[in-house]
């Protein structure tokens, strides 16, 4: 009963903001739209909204997430508006080089969390990033340059507003601090609550507004140029990352 809620919830949370009509989506579904929309819905259960994916009850961490949300991207067919393979691929070895840069500041740090996966990075900001301007800085690049890299390649088919649903949840949980960091002494159950519905929100607002108003300002705009500004920030987000390893107060 909860994983049906949680797919009605994810679908209708994607579903109605999508662009194209109804009669023109029904002659793009097919077997390959439908597989598309499968791996981005394998890929939102993978998100742990809650500390802890629902995954995590068939034996899968969120790591599931990094291979469905490709396989979805990879799926979608350019007739869906999703864009030739080249904005595809920009987008999956940004958010490599991304998670890499990541995963490295957690083993330099000691951030807890499994590696691969999502609950490691997601907590750096609540843990170290709002105290250190760095990571601060390193993080809002690494969110621009994620938004930059996605939003050509998004589409507005059902698989790929599905799809645009689950990057954008998981830009939230990667970037956003969690709610109850702002609401001291929450209870532990109330806590996470507010961070769920928190998250959700956020999700909803870049879903919409941040992904679909930068896939329509950018439309014009090369993407050889896109992919290259794209990889300057993440860069210099990586560079920020490992400077802020020199601050005494990581060093402690």
């Amino acid at each position: 009963m909860a994983f049906v809620l949680y797919i009605a919830i994810v679908t209708a949370a994607a579903g109605p903001f999508q662009r194209s009509p109804l009669a023109v989506e029904r002659k793009r579904w097919d077997a390959l739209s439908f597989a598309a929309w499968m791996c981005a819905l394998i890929s939102a259960f993978a998100l742990p909204w809650s500390g802890a994916p629902l995954s995590a009850y068939l034996g899968v961490g969120s790591w599931l997430w990094f291979p469905s949300a490709a396989a979805s991207l990879s799926l979608l067919k350019p007739g869906d508006g999703s864009g030739r393979a080249e904005r595809r691929l920009t987008a999956i070895l940004n958010t490599a080089a991304i998670m890499a840069a990541l995963y490295l500041f957690m083993l330099t740090v000691g951030v807890p969390g499994d590696i691969p996966g999502i609950e490691g990075p997601g907590s750096i900001t609540s843990l170290e990033g709002i105290v250190n301007w760095r990571v601060i800085c390193a993080l809002t690049l690494f969110f621009v340059s994620s938004v930059l890299s996605f939003a050509p390649a998004r589409g507005t088919g059902r698989a790929s507003s599905l799809l645009s649903f689950s990057y954008a949840s998981f830009l939230s949980l990667i970037f956003v601090p969690p709610a109850h960091i702002f609401a001291q002494g929450t209870a532990p159950a109330r806590a996470i609550v507010l961070d769920v519905a928190a998250y959700f929100c956020v999700a909803e607002i870049i879903h919409i507004l941040v992904l679909g108003t930068t896939c329509q300002l950018i439309s014009n705009v090369p993407k050889r140029h896109i992919a290259a500004v794209c990889a300057a920030m993440t860069a210099t987000g990586a560079y920020f990352l490992s400077s802020s390893l020199d601050v005494s107060y990581f060093l402690k």
